[in-house]
């Protein structure tokens, strides 16, 4: 099996790198974006991406918004939603979009990892 192609899309700089750290020593091809539309850039070239880890919170689009544009443009993709301010709403939300697995900020590594586990069988 190939090594899993992942989408990060966090505006916390540092959080951004240490999960593009973590996942690379998956191993996994990473991809990296600070907002939304970056995200959105990335996946238009990209169109072979399994997984994204989203941060709920992000300035300009929110994760939900990028998660619908995703699963339109991707509907196949895996998603992750990680966030430290998920409400029932957002839940119920994104569930509806077709995601599964929510991680509350902070989060430990091996707890990241059983999510992409389960999502991509990595």
């Amino acid at each position: 099996m190939s090594i899993p192609k992942i989408l990060i899309a966090e505006d916390e700089p540092t959080i951004r790198f240490i999960l593009g750290q973590v996942l690379r020593g998956i191993p996994a091809q990473v991809f990296e974006a600070e907002d939304g539309r970056q995200a959105l850039e990335i996946t238009g070239t990209h169109k072979d991406i399994d997984l994204a880890v989203l941060d709920l919170k992000m300035p300009g689009m929110s994760g939900t918004e990028l998660c619908a544009s995703l699963r339109e443009a991707l509907p196949g993709l895996k998603v992750i939603i990680s966030s430290a301010f998920i409400t029932d709403e957002d839940i119920s939300e994104l569930g509806a979009l077709g995601v599964k697995v929510f991680l509350r900020k902070p989060y430990s590594i091996s707890r990241l990892r059983e999510a992409i586990q389960e999502l991509t069988g990595c």
